[in-house]
This record gives structure tokens, C-alpha cells and sequence, in this order.
């Protein structure tokens, strides 16, 4: 055989990659793991500019033990990691199955996605999964790109899928946490979960900020009846309120759920209805500059203008001068230095050394980033009511840091769900959810971190009572609000009530403690098509006004003005892109309060910093339709 390999070198050459290719083939092991199945958000789209649920049913197929750990990382440009790395425990059990699920901010929905598990040491599986589908899409002629996100939830087990005009989705993964929820707008059960405390509070705590629940006869024909915390969904009303959302009670079961019923319920808001007056309204400049499809393009414009409220000023007349002195020390001075005979040649290159190190430290002196900078901290919220403590916050972050070390953004009991503000970011971040909730990543000397969150936040109750309302020929006209001591007062809060599609400023007496009606501003399409400056554009809004002075800092131009982008952002929660469609409904009034960052407000970080926001709280005031003029405050 060795003589044979050695005439024919070529033939011994195949037959050893034959032999090895073969032993290959008898030593592979099949596959562990498979997935069995993954959902992205509530009916396979997901909300772009939201913190979405991806769920991914993993199933073991060997007769071992696995413990391991579960990641997901986006994917940019089929190759390069961004945006930080996800992670679940994940422990099977031989021959079962489990459901995973993670968290991610969708920023942009080109991104690819990678899922591994690690067990053992070692990876055994790598999935990739191509971008999931907007729920605001731009294929107009696609009947999901004209629906909102609705589910059916599916008891455990369920075989059949019916009906098939609603997406379905199994009951046990239902997220556990209320930030998880902002992409579902409604909600179809026909039975009692079977769920733990945390997830019933996240259904009433997603229902109480404004979704839409609609019940129906469970299997057996009967009205489902609730206990616990669910205990409120057990009012005898065919239409009822809880907090902000609506129930619907329809008798039926689900099998009778036709498009015909169904399609009222997920009908997309403002969008392709011509029978909605949201879709006749419009002013031009509104219509011609907001035509913004991704919900979140505007999200790297506001951190560019973050990181540029910590640019460091240099000495760069001192830096010029530095510059013209060691121009003229090598010349011509080290020349006129290099004509003198009397000295040696090398006293020149010494020289020549010397100017070049002395001057190099007293560049790194004056140049480098150090004038009194420390670490900052600044943010941008905008915090939805829940109910009279409860607010569902989001928020945006741009750290910059002095040192380079690594940092942790924490939130502790807050149900909070973090991750990288710059889908470009390369850099290495460990994110975990809940209620132990970490965003770590090592941050460069003199740079900056942009973090996004969505977080649960407790505040004091505002005790708000309606004294006063009037409303004529469907315009505000009066509006008293009395107010506790815990009411939001400062030199730099801003107040404004939205009624239908007009906003108007708020007066707040902190010495009577009443919050009153003041003149009417414009339009909210209009409202939101204002920016500031040029230097702190926010993307596509295209109408321009100046309204700063130059006695005005950088800082406080950026706070002031932002809330305009800020309330255009709202609306992603009321299922609206563009403000000019947007109507607020005739039942309720909003109060917007835009105010300086609280301590409380802000997640927690492992260093001293000098924090620094602004907040804008969304509270909706509900009308009494059964006595005009009235309102109850939630």
C-alpha cells in the first residue's frame, strides 16, 4: 500500500481524503438540538423603535441532560455583530422541549439575527434568522401592513388553529413583563390562563394603558370568570373600561370569529380606512414632512445631539501658538543650530529629539479631553400613566464617560428591558432583562454609550380631580384641573393639552395648586413638525423655526426643543407613524408634562456621575359620556 502511495502520488493523496472523509461520516453525531419553531413579537411582525418578544421553542433531541446558556445577537452586514448580546439559562431535560424568549429592541428591521447555545464548553447549535416584518410596512396592497398586531392565545397543547382570521399564539408565552408588551394592540382569549402572578399582571398592566382586550365564550360556551388580579376583567358589561383600555365581551366562540368581526378590531388607526376623518385631515407642510414609516428613525438623531452636549472645548488658540513655536524650533532653528561648526553633528539630532518629545507631552497636556469634564449622564424619557402610580417608561440614554473602565446600567424591580442605542454598535455588551435588569459594556476613555430602555417606573400619585370642563362645538374651551403637592413644578416644566387633534398650553398654580386651560398653539401634526436648530435636527422633521436666543446653552436648547420629537414618539404607542392622522379620541383629554429628570426617574450606575434629563409623563384624562362637561381623572 505505501509503495502503491509512493508511485502514485495523486491516487494516495484521494484515497487519504477519502479514508478521512469517511471516518468523518462515521464519527458525526447527529444534532442535539433542533428549533422546532420561533415567533417574532405577538403575529410574527414586530413594532420597529419597540422592545419586541422572540421566542424560540428548542427542542432536545438526545437522551442527555443540557444546561447551557442561550445568546442573540443582531447581525449587521451578514457578518459583524452589533447592538450587545442577549442572554437566557437554558436547562432541557432528555427528549423535551422548552420555549426561550428574549427581549430585543428592534431599531431597524434589515438586521439579520444569530442565536446560539452554548453548553459543555462549546457551541452546539447556531441558528440564523432573516429580518422579521414591521408591523408599519410600506406594502400598502398587504393586508397586514393595514393591521395592528392582534393574537388569539392558544391553551397548551391546542391542535387545531382555529379560527384563521387572527394570528395565534400559545398562552405560556405571553411576556411576563408589562415593557414587553407596547407592540400588541389586541388581544382575543377564550379562556382562564393558567399563569403565574407576573403575567397576569403584565396583561392587566398592558390593558390598563390602553389595549384592547376582547373576551369570548370558553369551549363550553360559558363566560369566562376570573380570580386574582385578573379579578377586574369580571364586570357583566358587553363594552367596559379598565384604566385606559377597553373590554369587549362578544358572544361567541372562537371558532365563529370571522374577518367580518374580526376586522374592526385590527383595523390599523388613521392609516387606509376612508371612513376615519384622520385620513381628511391634514396640513401641507405636516403631510409633505412626516412621512416617517420607521417609528425610530429619528432615535440616532437624538443621541448625535446627546453626545454632542458633552464635546469638549479645547485650547485651540493655545494649540495654534504650541503649533507656530514648534514649527519654528525645527526650523529654522534646529538649521541656524546645525550651521554652527564649533558644534558636534549629533547635538542637532538631539535636538531635533528633544523639541519633538517636549512638545509631543505639552500637546498631550493641552489637548487632551480634561477641562473640568466628568462623568455625564443625559436622558430623554417619555413616561406613559398606567394608572394614578404606575408608568410605562421609555427612555434614552448617552453616557460619556472620563475613564475607561467597564460600566453597568442596572434597574432593580423595575421589569426593565435595556439594550444598545447604536445598532452600529461593535462594541462587546452583555445585556440581561427583568427585574434584575444589566446593560455592562467597557467604555473607551473621553466616549460615549448610548443605552435604550423600556422600564416599569412608581411615582407619587398626583392626585388630579377635574373641576372644570368645557367643550364647544368640539373645541376645549375650559379646563380646571386640581392638582396634589407631588405635581411636577419647575422653572423649565412644560404643560399642554391635546383635545381631538389641537393642543393648547397649561397654566400650573403651585399656590392654589390648579392646573388651568391657557391659549390655543396649533395643530399636533404641526406641533411636531418643529425642530430646533440646525444642530439638533431630529431626522425627518422638515418644517425649521428659531426660536433660541444666544444667551441659550447648548444644553438648554436641546431640553426645550426636544419635547417636540418626543410627543411625535408618543404616538407609536397609540399605533400611529404620522401625527397628521392621528385623532385623539372624543372620550378623553391628554395632558402632557414636560419636566426635568428625577433621580428616580433614572436607572442606576456603578460610578458617580452627574445626571441630567428631561421627562415627558402622558396622562390621559377619560370623559364621562353619560354627563357632558365631566371627566374622570385615572
Amino acid at each position: 500500500m505505501f509503495k502503491f502511495m509512493m508511485r502514485f502520488p495523486i491516487c494516495g493523496c484521494l484515497l487519504v481524503l477519502s479514508c478521512l472523509t469517511t471516518s468523518d461520516d462515521c464519527s458525526a453525531q447527529p444534532p442535539k438540538l433542533k428549533i422546532a419553531e420561533t415567533i417574532w413579537g405577538f403575529d410574527g411582525r414586530v413594532v420597529v423603535g419597540q422592545f419586541n418578544p422572540f421566542s424560540v421553542l428548542i427542542d432536545n433531541l438526545s437522551d442527555e441532560t443540557i444546561e447551557g446558556q442561550v445568546t442573540l445577537r443582531s447581525i449587521q452586514g451578514m457578518v459583524r455583530e452589533s447592538g450587545g448580546t442577549l442572554s437566557e439559562p437554558l436547562y432541557l431535560a432528555p427528549n423535551s422541549r422548552r420555549w426561550v424568549q428574549f427581549y430585543p429592541y428592534v431599531s431597524q428591521i434589515s438586521a439579520d439575527w444569530r442565536l446560539s447555545v452554548r453548553a459543555g464548553g462549546s457551541n452546539i447549535l447556531t441558528a440564523s434568522f432573516d429580518p422579521p416584518r414591521g408591523v408599519f410596512g410600506l406594502q400598502l396592497d398587504d393586508a397586514d401592513s393595514r393591521r395592528v398586531s392582534a393574537v388569539i392565545l392558544d391553551r397548551t397543547g391546542m391542535a387545531t388553529q382555529q379560527p384563521i382570521s387572527v394570528k395565534h399564539m400559545p398562552a405560556e408565552i405571553f411576556p411576563p413583563f408589562s415593557t414587553a408588551t407596547s407592540g400588541l394592540s389586541v388581544l382575543f382569549l377564550d379562556h382562564v390562563p393558567d399563569w403565574e402572578t407576573p403575567r397576569q399582571q403584565a396583561l392587566l398592566a398592558w390593558l390598563k394603558r390602553g389595549g384592547r382586550l376582547c373576551l369570548l365564550l370558553d369551549s363550553n360556551g360559558q363566560t369566562l370568570s376570573f380570580s386574582g388580579v385578573l379579578s377586574p376583567l369580571n364586570e357583566p358589561f358587553t363594552v367596559f373600561r379598565t384604566g385606559f383600555g377597553t373590554v369587549n365581551r362578544l358572544d361567541m366562540q372562537r371558532g365563529q370569529l370571522s374577518d367580518e368581526i374580526v376586522r374592526p378590531f385590527v383595523q390599523l388607526p388613521g392609516g387606509q380606512d376612508e371612513d376615519n376623518p384622520a385620513a381628511e385631515f391634514g396640513n401641507s407642510i405636516a403631510q409633505q414632512n412626516l412621512m416617517v414609516f420607521n417609528p425610530s428613525a429619528n432615535d440616532d438623531e437624538t443621541f448625535a445631539s446627546m453626545r454632542k452636549l458633552t464635546q469638549p472645548e479645547h485650547a485651540w488658540w493655545a494649540i495654534f501658538l504650541l503649533s507656530l513655536v514648534y514649527v519654528g524650533l525645527i526650523f529654522p532653528g534646529c538649521w541656524i543650530l546645525s550651521r554652527k561648526k564649533t558644534l558636534h553633528f549629533m547635538v542637532t539630532y538631539g535636538a531635533i529629539a528633544g523639541v519633538s518629545v517636549l512638545f509631543s507631552l505639552i500637546f498631550l497636556m493641552i489637548g487632551r479631553r480634561g477641562y473640568g469634564e466628568s462623568t455625564v449622564m443625559n436622558s430623554l424619557t417619555i413616561a406613559r400613566s398606567e394608572d394614578s402610580t404606575h408608568w410605562n417608561a421609555m427612555q434614552w440614554l448617552n453616557l460619556f464617560v472620563v475613564s475607561g473602565d467597564n460600566y453597568q446600567v442596572t434597574s432593580e424591580n423595575q421589569q426593565a428591558l435595556m439594550a444598545s442605542g447604536d445598532a452600529d454598535d461593535r462594541g462587546v455588551a452583555a445585556v440581561k432583562s427583568g427585574n434584575h435588569a444589566m446593560f455592562e459594556t467597557r467604555i473607551p476613555p473621553f466616549s460615549s454609550q448610548s443605552v435604550v430602555s423600556a422600564r416599569r417606573l412608581t411615582q407619587p400619585d398626583w392626585a388630579l380631580v377635574l373641576e372644570d370642563i368645557e367643550i364647544t362645538s368640539g373645541v376645549l374651551t375650559k379646563l380646571e384641573l386640581t392638582t396634589g403637592s407631588t405635581f411636577p413644578d419647575h422653572p423649565d416644566c412644560q404643560y399642554l393639552i391635546l383635545h381631538g387633534q389641537r393642543l393648547s398650553t397649561a397654566v400650573f398654580r403651585k399656590e392654589d395648586l390648579k392646573l388651568r386651560l391657557g391659549s390655543a398653539l396649533q395643530t399636533l401634526a404641526d406641533y411636531c413638525s418643529i425642530r430646533a436648530e440646525p444642530e439638533y435636527s431630529f431626522g425627518f422633521f422638515g418644517q425649521q423655526q428659531q426660536y433660541s436666543s444666544d444667551s441659550d446653552s447648548q444644553i438648554d436648547r436641546f431640553y426645550r426643543y426636544s419635547i417636540h420629537p418626543l410627543i411625535h414618539r408618543s404616538l407609536l404607542d397609540d399605533g400611529i407613524v404620522q401625527p397628521s392622522q392621528f385623532v385623539l379620541p372624543a372620550d378623553r383629554i391628554r395632558l402632557f408634562v414636560y419636566t426635568p429628570a428625577t433621580e428616580e426617574i433614572l436607572p442606576s450606575l456603578n460610578v458617580d456621575s452627574l445626571k441630567q434629563g428631561r421627562t415627558l409623563f402622558i396622562r390621559d384624562i377619560l370623559l364621562d359620556p353619560d354627563s357632558a362637561g365631566t371627566a374622570t381623572v385615572q
